[in-house]
């Protein structure tokens, strides 16, 4: 009776930590959807779907980013899985060449831990695809002349560090 009871204990507590937890966060990544430097909202609408949008700064210059996570809860942990699109200026290294507007598709792996009732600390790893390709512009050219990007698709990784105040 007694592991009942504490078994019947916990589960709500697991439930209510992340079901309608918003997280106001600071972000900093490396390749990252929504820049070097960025601020999100961090959502979880039910405890294994979240949502965040973000928006920050690149070299390249301002950036937006939008997630869809599904997350699996442990506790203080969760493990998340999440795809979406980001977008902003890009230049591509080591090519004379850039993007006014780029537009990724992004999917990722994101472990999250609950610190307490009002921390929260999410670290990700990803790959990010560009889509539209045909945005693309040689700039060595006037006027400039279209990539016409055929052999590959830009790919590129990432990783980003997310500490947030949950409301």
């Amino acid at each position: 009776m007694r592991t009942l009871v504490a078994l019947t204990l916990l589960v709500p507590a697991t439930a209510i930590a992340w079901e309608g937890r918003v997280v106001a966060e600071g972000q900093l990544g490396f390749a990252a959807p929504s820049g070097f430097f960025s601020t999100g909202l961090d959502v979880s609408v039910t405890p294994h779907v979240a949502v965040n949008a973000a928006g920050g700064l690149s070299v390249g210059g301002p950036q937006w980013s939008a997630m869809t996570r599904l997350q699996l809860p442990l506790a203080r942990y969760s493990v998340g899985f999440g795809l979406g699109m980001s977008g902003g200026p890009w230049k591509p290294p080591f090519v004379d060449a850039h993007f006014d507007h780029a537009v990724w598709g992004n999917a990722e792996l994101s472990l999250i831990w609950l610190a307490g009732r009002s921390v929260q600390f999410r670290a990700a790893g990803g790959y990010g695809a560009i889509l539209n390709d045909e945005s693309c512009e040689w700039t060595g050219f006037d006027p400039p002349v279209s990539c016409e990007v055929k052999a590959a698709r830009y790919m590129m990784p990432y990783t980003q560090f997310a500490l947030g105040y949950v409301f």
